[in-house]
C-alpha cells in the first residue's frame, strides 16, 4: 500500500499495483485477533495488533481525502474502520479522534443521536480529551437534555487534567 501511495505522489496518473493491499492487510489482521486476540508474530513479522494500528491511518487518511471531495458517506465509513482499527491497535488518542471525525459529519447532516453515539465511543476511548466533552455537551445543551448535560460535566470533571478546568467553566456558564 505504502509504495502505491508512494508512486501515485509522484506521479498522479500511476496505476496501483495493489489497490486493495490496505483492505486486505487490514481483514487478515482483524481476522487474526478474532481468532486469538493474544496471537503471537512469527520473528521478524508484524504483530495483528500492530498491524491493527498501522492499517488504521490509511482508513483515517482516506477519510479524509473523501470528506475533502464532499463524500461524507465514504468519509463515515473510513473514519469508522480507522476508529476500530485504531482502538484494536491500542491507540486511543486516534481512536477518538476518528470517532470525533464521525460526529462532525454526523452533525452537519443533522444525526444527533448518531453523533452522541460517536462522541461518547470518543470519550469511551479518550477520558482525558477535553473537546469531547465539550462538544457532547452542546449537544445536549441543543436537545434541552439538563440531564446528560449534567453528567457530561461530572465525567468531565472526574477525567480531564487540571490544565483543562477552563474546559469545563465554559461549560458551566
Amino acid at each position: 500500500y505504502n509504495m502505491d501511495q508512494k508512486k501515485l505522489a509522484a506521479d498522479p496518473n500511476a496505476t496501483p499495483r495493489y489497490p486493495d493491499a490496505i483492505n486486505v492487510a487490514n481483514e487478515a489482521f482483524i481476522k487474526a485477533l478474532q481468532l486469538d486476540p493474544t496471537v503471537k508474530p512469527k520473528t521478524g513479522m508484524l504483530g495483528a495488533t500492530e498491524g491493527q494500528r498501522l492499517c488504521a491511518q490509511p482508513f483515517y487518511d482516506k477519510g479524509v481525502a473523501a470528506l475533502e471531495k464532499g463524500d461524507e458517506t465514504k468519509a463515515l465509513e473510513n473514519f469508522a474502520i480507522a476508529a476500530k482499527n485504531f482502538e484494536l491497535g491500542k491507540s486511543a488518542h486516534n481512536a477518538a479522534l476518528s470517532y470525533f471525525q464521525t460526529a462532525i459529519i454526523y452533525l452537519s447532516k443533522d444525526k444527533k443521536e448518531d453523533a452522541i453515539a460517536a462522541l461518547t465511543k470518543a470519550i469511551h476511548c479518550k477520558k482525558d480529551f477535553s473537546d469531547l466533552y465539550v462538544e457532547l455537551y452542546w449537544l445536549y445543551q441543543g436537545l434541552n437534555d439538563t440531564t446528560n448535560c449534567a453528567k457530561v460535566i461530572d465525567d468531565a470533571m472526574a477525567n480531564i487534567p487540571v490544565t483543562e478546568m477552563d474546559t469545563i467553566a465554559e461549560m458551566r456558564m
